[in-house]
């Protein structure tokens, strides 16, 4: 029976101490447009501080740190919680269209999923909704395109993540 209780605690311990198996780094860099040989490049900087105008590169480093498949991994950047609001309510950031990376793994390829209402529905880009409005004296319900600055979160719903891999997750937001 002590030596049960021994394991027990060895596992307790074990587990009390076992890193997480999934690891994200986050890094945010400003995209700056340069001259180099006559020719417009971009340069990506860190953003140290930011003005409204400015466009930033999101970069997560997604690892799985085990040695077995992590299945199910859903990553999501909530834009409102990381930019915040400004003084008249609206979003700081603006997600722009078409910047969030497309995943290849394998031969499955991974397209992110968007969000206008907070994160409580999903979808692939574009984003409809439906609206009420009156013509002709009717109220009639329309459905139209989400803008892309309307985005709230963004997610990656990645099926498997293979034992120890990584993947590079990438997205560009303006600042308001």
């Amino acid at each position: 029976m002590k030596r049960l209780w021994v394991m027990l605690i060895g596992l307790v311990a074990a587990v009390a101490f076992a890193k997480d198996p999934l690891a994200i780094e986050a890094r945010t860099y400003r995209v700056v447009q340069a001259q180099q040989d006559g020719k417009t490049v971009e340069r990506l900087e860190e953003a140290l501080g930011v003005k409204p105008g400015e466009v930033l590169e999101f970069q997560y480093e997604v690892s799985n740190t085990t040695i077995d498949p992590l299945r199910g991994v859903v990553v999501t950047v909530d834009l409102i919680k990381i930019g915040g609001l400004g003084p008249d309510g609206s979003k700081a950031l603006a997600y722009l269209p078409a910047t969030a990376s497309v995943l290849k793994l394998g031969e499955l390829t991974l397209t992110p999923e968007f969000s206008y209402d907070g994160g409580r529905t999903y979808g692939k880009a574009p984003l409809f909704r439906k609206v009420k409005q009156l013509e002709g004296g009717k109220e009639i319900e329309k459905e139209v395109e989400v803008r892309p600055e309307e985005y709230t979160h963004i997610r990656w719903v990645i099926p498997q993540l293979g034992s120890n891999s990584k993947i590079l997750l990438k997205l560009r937001v303006v600042v308001r």
